[in-house]
């Protein structure tokens, strides 16, 4: 369709005559990219990076905006002179480790990113409701005359109502800053201002057009009846609370009632779980009593126990929460002793951990997490001769205080593990520093740090190691994911999410085509955990997007009918992450809407100097004391649905959620439904206001750290 717009120049960029035929000075805009293809990554990002050089070199004093495609995350540090650095094997690693965090959620944010209208007809009616929430993309524009002046709560609700468009955040310029900084579902009263730009979630620009055509005065006549309804709601209902209780039908114990009952439904092991933690609990008043429900789930940790304060030290010292200590079946493993002696002789759990909120200990592994004001201010870091320089933006995360060694951290077992994370790698351990970092973000509580236990053929190397060394609760297991025996040795029948990994860099060409080793893990999977908890997932990495299809082939699937990859019950329900609908995409996406990776990455909890900071600084201090000079950004969690809210509609919740918690509902994780033919859960992002929440319905959120419902 576009072939008389394109042509093909052979020649090389290194060679100015040739830059000179393409006439490189006149284009709006250069991609390089690196064959994602090659036999040897870094030295095709070397490649890679040499072009970008010399395209720069050639073009400087004409502006033009260059993007690069890379491989490796780590080619992004030579390579600042770029106007966006895309990688999707980092994208890939932070949707992982949000997948751990937030079910689902990978589905959520790649939908975000691809243009499709909805499907015209439909085999089956949940199809339906995911298909109306998959069409929606991200836009991104000022805000009309209307919601200037609006605290962003009123204008998130008025636009939701009358357009049912998700205003969800800004991009805008804070005192000290340089740049516009995107800041999801600002708190504090944020006030809407003529020079910001709107971040919205909807179908087409047509909603967009809808909401920009809003008029000042009926906006204004709309929240004031919105607001003026709601005091009329809250003196009625603060006037029966004055009344004398009945104590069989009190409001108090029908809600505790409804809650116990939400929690036994999403956590079939819980009261067990509990039992091992209250043995296990330390007495030192230094150490905190750990929620008991962190590791059942991301959904149910929301639901906490008033905990005590914290020492005057922010140091946590913990065993881990997620593994029974009587009786231990965890112990190191030594090349030379026998299983005899193994049985017989070794019977400790790992040395409890001591770790904390700090920053990064290095520039080295600062740049690694990713963040562009990082790579932009290379030649300013501290350095061996100048230590002295602060490093003001160096993401915070919890690490260890003192690095473990891989002895102490490679186990033999962890059958007796629960509610861990296992990380199933093909080969050898690579390119796993971003999904531990994101799984150590300051955006989770201390109690919420699950296990993380990677099982693979051979140990990391030294210098893979040497990366996460500084991360708590990280162990190794040498077996192979393909042997059965080798998964239930790693607690596979307790984890709470299984990861199974694809590294292009680790397949060889007829395995990257086929991706036979993540797939036939797959299957495994899903003979060994039959009978799962419903409240556990297995989230699998591809690297080609048409071998969906093979992961249903011997589950007794209809095969025969080519269904489109993004209508799979598997993607649906954010079980697969793949390679191929990130690479291209991005690109265009970068180009098309310059802000679109900027939105994605802080919905995907990637690093920015600004977002970290406000939240460890609100986990440490409260969250009544705030930064004088940045407002804190919210992030992506999965909460389970309050009582209250079931059998009402989703714009009920919308409102009560934003105007009395400013907390900002993006969509819902429906769960499997016989009526409505869906055997796994899905996404429905964005919802129709009408839609009756269920008792089973989990809701995406834009929340603070460690927020609650029922902390309210």
């Amino acid at each position: 369709m576009w072939g008389h717009r394109i042509q093909f120049i052979h020649g090389s960029v290194l060679d100015e005559q040739t830059l000179k035929r393409v006439q490189a000075r006149s284009a709006t805009a250069i991609f390089t990219l690196s064959d994602q293809h090659a036999a040897d990554p870094h030295k095709e990002d070397e490649r890679n990076t040499v072009r970008l050089w010399s395209l720069h070199c050639y073009t400087v004093s004409h502006n033009v905006n260059i993007y690069t495609y890379n491989l490796s995350p780590s080619t992004a540090i030579y390579q600042k002179m770029a106007k966006e650095i895309i990688c999707v094997r980092e994208f890939k690693q932070y949707l992982l480790a949000m997948n751990c965090r937030c079910r689902g959620a990978s589905t959520l944010l790649t939908n975000l990113l691809h243009q499709r209208r909805p499907m015209d007809q439909y085999h089956e009616s949940w199809q339906a409701q995911y298909d109306d929430g998959s069409c929606n993309e991200i836009y991104m524009d000022r805000p009309p005359e209307a919601l200037v002046n609006l605290t962003f709560k009123e204008a998130a609700w008025v636009v939701y109502a009358e357009c049912q468009v998700i205003l969800f955040g800004v991009k805008t310029l804070l005192q000290n800053c340089e740049h516009r900084e995107i800041l999801l579902n600002p708190e504090n009263n944020y006030i809407i201002k003529p020079t910001d730009l709107c971040v919205y979630m909807c179908e087409s620009p047509r909603e967009v057009e809808d909401v920009n055509s809003l008029k000042y005065d009926y906006v204004r006549a709309k929240v004031d009846s919105m607001k003026a309804r709601r005091q009329a709601e809250a003196e009625i209902k603060a006037s029966k609370a004055s009344e004398p209780p009945c104590p069989s039908t009190s409001r108090s114990s029908s809600l505790r009632n409804e809650l116990l009952h939400s929690l036994r439904n999403s956590a079939k092991l819980q009261h067990r779980i509990e039992q091992d933690a209250m043995t296990s609990a330390p007495a030192s008043p230094n150490c905190p009593v750990q929620n008991t429900c962190a590791n059942n789930s991301n959904q149910v940790a929301h639901l906490e126990l008033p905990q005590p304060a914290l020492a005057s030290s922010d140091m946590m010292l913990y065993p881990p929460p997620s593994r029974p200590q009587s009786p231990p079946n965890l112990h190191h493993s030594t090349s030379n002793e026998s299983n005899r002696s193994r049985a017989s002789s070794v019977h400790q759990s790992p040395r409890q951990q001591a770790f904390e909120l700090s920053k990064l200990p290095t520039p080295r592994l600062a740049l690694l997490t990713g963040s562009r004001k990082l790579i932009s201010r290379l030649g300013q870091l501290p350095t061996i001769s100048n230590p002295e320089v602060e490093m003001e933006t160096s993401p915070v995360c919890y690490l260890l205080t003192k690095s473990a060694t891989l002895h102490e951290l490679t186990i033999d077992s962890a059958e007796n593990m629960n509610g861990h994370i296992l990380v199933c790698m093909h080969h050898k351990v690579s390119n796993i520093f971003k999904f531990i970092y994101n799984l150590r973000s300051p955006q989770l509580k201390p109690n919420e740090l699950q296990d993380i236990v990677f099982l693979c053929t051979s140990l990391p190397s030294p210098k893979t190691f040497d990366l996460v060394s500084r991360f708590p609760k990280v162990y190794f297991m040498i077996g192979d994911c393909q042997h059965p025996e080798d998964l239930i040795k790693a607690g596979v029948k307790k984890a709470k999410q299984v990861v199974v990994m694809s590294e292009r860099e680790c397949l060889d060409q007829y395995q990257r085509s086929s991706d036979s080793p993540a797939i036939m893990t797959s299957h495994l999977l899903d003979l060994l955990l039959q009978d799962k908890p419903h409240d556990s997932s297995r989230i699998v990495n591809l690297v080609e997007k048409s071998n969906i299809r093979f992961m249903h082939l011997l589950q007794g699937k209809d095969v025969a009918e080519e269904v489109d990859v993004f209508y799979t019950p598997a993607y649906a329900a954010g079980n697969v992450v793949v390679d191929s609908l990130l690479s291209n995409v991005l690109l265009s996406q970068t180009y098309y809407k310059p802000d679109i990776v900027s939105v994605i990455k802080a919905l995907c909890g990637m690093p920015g100097p600004l977002y970290d900071k406000d939240t460890a600084h609100i986990l440490k201090c409260g969250t009544k004391i705030r930064p004088q000079l940045f407002q804190n950004s919210r992030h992506l969690t999965l909460a389970v649905m309050p009582p209250c809210f079931i059998d009402k509609s989703f714009a009920f919740l919308f409102e009560n959620l934003v105007m009395d918690h400013e907390v900002l509902p993006l969509g819902i994780l429906r769960a499997p439904d016989e009526n409505m033919g869906n055997e796994l859960s899905f996404v429905y992002t964005n919802p129709v206001s009408s839609l009756i929440m269920k008792r089973s319905d989990k809701i995406y959120l834009l929340a603070s750290p460690g927020w609650s419902y029922f902390s309210q």
